[in-house]
């Protein structure tokens, strides 16, 4: 049985990822070098007023005044985010095969090493949109629509849950988007994960070794799970099963 994805999207998220604005993060010379061995270059914000244009030289202190930062290759299938509101910085991939897998554990790798010893987290987030065109998911009582009968006529839902396992908590949010009944298109599911490590405990070298841990088994371990979970989620619909 399997179920196959018509989008999937990778990211990961750093929290206390500690510069103290935008431009120190820029201005670090190894984040430099990771920029360019990455091939990132800013995304710069779209600022816009209703009356008037702003003037070049105003602008662009605007757009570096801003607590957040994209940075993205050239054909944007790899996106890297500074949150110094967050305090955070976060990888994302939008092609999910081996070298872009990868790509995304090498580029973590880096630049989570410049501020290891601050870090305190480490979030796996996969995002899977599944069409089951006609088929209807079961995840809810059978007999929903007989206690809520206007349940048939829902547009989207969302239903939550948060597992404890043995290396880490994982949330899965599994949601319809859109589809069915009497919108004559296919429904439209999203299953989201979140695999939440604490690394807030012990010495750098411990914390080297559970995040490359954590980074290496990506694509051996934690990816596979939730493509796993997403087909024993998506097997519970009132149809047949996509082959």
């Amino acid at each position: 049985m399997q179920f196959n994805a018509i989008e999937e999207k990778i990211i990961i998220v750093v929290t206390n990822y500690l510069y103290n604005s935008v431009t120190e993060f820029e201005n670090d010379e190894n984040c430099k070098m990771y920029m360019n061995n990455y091939c990132l270059t800013k995304v710069l914000p779209n600022i816009q007023t209703a009356n008037m244009p702003i003037p070049s030289p105003i602008l662009h202190q605007l757009q570096s005044a801003l607590p957040v930062a994209t940075y993205e290759t050239p054909n944007k299938d790899l996106k890297v985010t500074y949150n110094d509101l967050d305090k955070n910085i976060s990888f994302e991939i939008s092609i999910v095969n081996k070298d872009y897998i990868n790509t995304i554990k090498n580029v973590v790798d880096s630049f989570i090493d410049l501020k290891i010893s601050d870090v305190k987290a480490i979030g796996l987030n996969f995002i899977s949109k599944f069409n089951l065109g006609s088929n209807k998911l079961k995840i809810l009582n059978n007999n929903i629509e007989t206690y809520m009968p206007d349940f048939k006529k829902n547009r989207t839902f969302q239903l939550t849950l948060l597992l404890q396992l043995d290396d880490c908590v994982a949330t899965y949010k599994i949601r319809k988007l859109s589809g069915g009944d009497d919108t004559n298109e296919g429904r439209i599911y999203q299953i989201d994960s979140n695999f939440h490590f604490d690394i807030s405990l012990g010495k750098t070298q411990e914390k080297i070794n559970k995040i490359t841990s954590i980074t290496q088994n990506l694509d051996k371990k934690y990816f596979p799970s939730f493509k796993d979970e997403c087909n024993k989620i998506l097997a519970m619909n009132d149809g047949k099963e996509e082959k």
